[in-house]
C-alpha cells in the first residue's frame, strides 16, 4: 500500500501507520519522527513519538516511543530513512493528517485497486494488526501492548497473531510508554 501511494498526500503517514501500528486519530494529533544517534553506541536511529488518542484515567498511554535501528534492512524502515536523510538539517518532522476519517478512505481505495477481488476491506486499522502480529512474533508481550498504547495486557489479544506475521516483519529495536502494563 506504502509503495502504491508513493508520492501521494498520504504517502508518509501510511509509512508511519505501518512502522507503528498507530491510529488514525493519533496521526491527527501528529506523530514526531526523529533521526538521532544513539548517546551510547552512537549507532544512528530513527524514534517515534507518538501522543496517545485513547487516553483516560486508568487507561491508555499518553506517549509512546517506537525505535528501529537506521540500518535495518526492512523496506518500510528503510523508506523512512530515505524520508529522514531528506531532513538532516531538521532533527525531527511531524507527520499529521487532518482527517482520520479521509485517511481511512484512501487506504480502502489503494487496497481495492491492488487487491480487486479481496473479500473484506482493508482498513487504516489493518496496520495495527500487521504491526501486532510482527511484534507478536518477535518481542514479548508487554512490548506489543505498550506499542499500541494500551495499559493492560488483555487488550492485545484483539490484535494481530504471531502466525500472521510476516517472515521479514518488523523488529523495532525498542518501545516504550509512560506506564507499565498491568
Amino acid at each position: 500500500i506504502y509503495e502504491r501511494s508513493h508520492g501521494g498526500k498520504y504517502s508518509l503517514a501510511i509509512l508511519v501507520a505501518a512502522l507503528t501500528g498507530c491510529r488514525p486519530a493519533e496521526l491527527q494529533h501528529g506523530v514526531i519522527v526523529c533521526r538521532e544517534a544513539h548517546p551510547i553506541t552512537g549507532k544512528e536511529e530513527i524514534k517515534f513519538c507518538i501522543q496517545g488518542a485513547k487516553v483516560k484515567v486508568g487507561q491508555g498511554q499518553p506517549t509512546r516511543i517506537i525505535t528501529y535501528n537506521a540500518e535495518d534492512p526492512h523496506p518500510l524502515v528503510r523508506a523512512i530513512c530515505y524520508f529522514s536523510s531528506n531532513y538532516e538539517n531538521v532533527p525531527m518532522q511531524e507527520v499529521r493528517i487532518e482527517s482520520p476519517v479521509n485517511f481511512t478512505v484512501e487506504v480502502r481505495r489503494l487496497a481495492k485497486a491492488l487487491w480487486p477481488k479481496h473479500k473484506k476491506p482493508v482498513t487504516a486499522y489493518c496496520f495495527r494488526h500487521q504491526w501486532s502480529a510482527d511484534m507478536k512474533a518477535s518481542t514479548d508481550g508487554d512490548s506489543v501492548s505498550l506499542g499500541l498504547g494500551h495499559t493492560s495486557a488483555k487488550t492485545r489479544r484483539v490484535y494481530g497473531t504471531a502466525a500472521q506475521s510476516s517472515a521479514d516483519g518488523l523488529r523495532p529495536l525498542s518501545v516504550e510508554a509512560t506506564y507499565p502494563i498491568r
